[in-house]
């Protein structure tokens, strides 16, 4: 192996050598599978690590499952600080994940979906986490997955052959906790955002009438009317996508369209990947949707991404396909306003049942929700939440940029 493909690009002051070549059956001492027991989603003994809680170079704790109080359980199926999990089984995507456990030892079980590796003292499990999650180590994971693409399952020995480089264990330890204490900064960014997410929920729930209420619990000083109710039909109107222009993408030249893909965490669109030229357009008498002054907004209308139930503003004439629609809103409103009181609306409860799941504008239509009377109060709650919207928009932003930086970490601080 040459010196270039032996080092990383980046490294910390003081490590020269070359990183040597490993196979992990040689730095693996032993494999152990979990425990036997079932679980249930009822709180009760110590929460199990199932296959749905291991992710690539991390745990998710969204949804856990509890063994009886009853139960006694192994010392062996007890994850410890520094224990690296792997998952056996999954779909043929997600099979082989694996992350080592960074918090507080034997508070948590796993099953027997998962495999714990006991490593030689040559390794430093930090620095393993990221090491196993780079993108030659999962490539060679996956190339050895069998069964269908549902039931999917690697056999741990079966790992014996991997291959990777590795530096001293000063410089793994070094690397490991640069990194760790990275992931810290993107889990403390991530809950900047579920606050502000959580603050905007509170807003929406007291600034806006509850049912049948003709005012809401919190309301700005000076205004003191009764809110009126009005349909959606008669605060804009909906307009349908026509057609699937061809691929126009890197060009930004003509009129931006719009996927269902596009409809990311931003709350407004404003960048398209595609766009259309206007020759197309006139051949193919498409409707450009003109959101005039007020803009319009939209959301998938056919598909499994209708309960996304995600909502987008458009300021600028545009397209969109026959999966998107999207709804017009009056001059004589506030657009903010409205854009909140259409966030608060589930979409996805007025499905058409089929074999593909869609929505109509003529449903939609009918959707009865409250606004002040005075357009004044309807400024204020609505630039109140669109500022809200755009700080939970530059935080999303901060959590992207950390990603990426960390990503490009990844790919020059190892060696493929």
């Amino acid at each position: 192996m040459n010196k270039h493909n032996s080092v990383p690009s980046i490294r910390f002051n003081g490590f020269k050598d070359e990183w040597k070549l490993s196979k992990l059956g040689n730095d693996l001492i032993s494999i152990h599978t979990g425990t036997n027991l079932l679980g249930s989603e009822t709180p009760g003994g110590i929460p199990l690590i199932k296959m749905g809680n291991l992710k690539n170079g991390f745990f998710d704790f969204s949804k856990l499952d509890y063994l009886p109080i009853c139960e006694n359980v192994k010392n062996e199926d007890k994850v410890r600080f520094g224990d690296f999990l792997f998952n056996t089984r999954n779909t043929l995507d997600l099979v082989g994940k694996g992350a080592t456990w960074m918090y507080e030892s034997t508070k948590f079980a796993y099953n027997n979906n998962i495999a714990k590796f006991n490593f030689q003292n040559s390794i430093n499990t930090v620095f393993f986490n990221y090491l196993y999650n780079t993108y030659n180590v999962m490539n060679q994971v996956h190339a050895r997955a069998t069964g269908t693409t549902s039931v999917a399952a690697i056999y741990p020995k079966s790992l014996d052959s991997i291959i990777y480089n590795l530096p001293s264990k000063q410089e793994q330890q070094k690397i490991g906790n640069f990194f760790a204490k990275l992931d810290k900064l993107l889990d403390l960014q991530q809950q900047k955002i579920e606050k502000l997410e959580l603050l905007k929920k509170a807003l929406l729930q007291k600034l806006f009438p509850k049912h049948d209420a003709k005012i809401p619990e919190l309301r700005f000083k000076g205004f003191e009317d009764e809110w009126e109710p009005k349909y959606l039909g008669k605060l804009g109107f909906f307009e349908s996508g026509n057609g699937f222009p061809k691929n126009e993408q890197g060009k930004k030249i003509g009129i931006p369209f719009f996927k269902v893909s596009d409809l990311g965490s931003s709350f407004k669109l404003t960048k398209a990947k595609n766009y259309v030229a206007p020759e197309q357009i006139k051949s193919n008498k498409w409707k450009v949707i003109d959101p005039t002054k007020n803009g319009a907004i939209v959301f998938a209308k056919i598909g499994a991404a209708i309960f996304l139930n995600r909502k987008r503003l458009v300021m600028k004439p545009f397209l969109i396909d026959n999966n998107l629609m999207a709804y017009v809103i009056s001059e004589n409103v506030n657009r903010n306003f409205v854009m909140a009181n259409i966030q608060m609306i589930n979409f996805s409860k007025f499905v058409q049942v089929g074999a593909i799941p869609s929505i109509n504008s003529g449903d939609l239509k009918k959707i009865k929700i409250s606004q002040p009377i005075n357009l004044s109060e309807q400024q204020k709650i609505g630039n109140l939440l669109s500022k809200v919207d755009q700080l939970i928009e530059l935080e999303n932003k901060k959590l992207q940029d950390f990603q990426q930086v960390k990503k490009c970490l990844l790919q020059n601080m190892f060696v493929e």
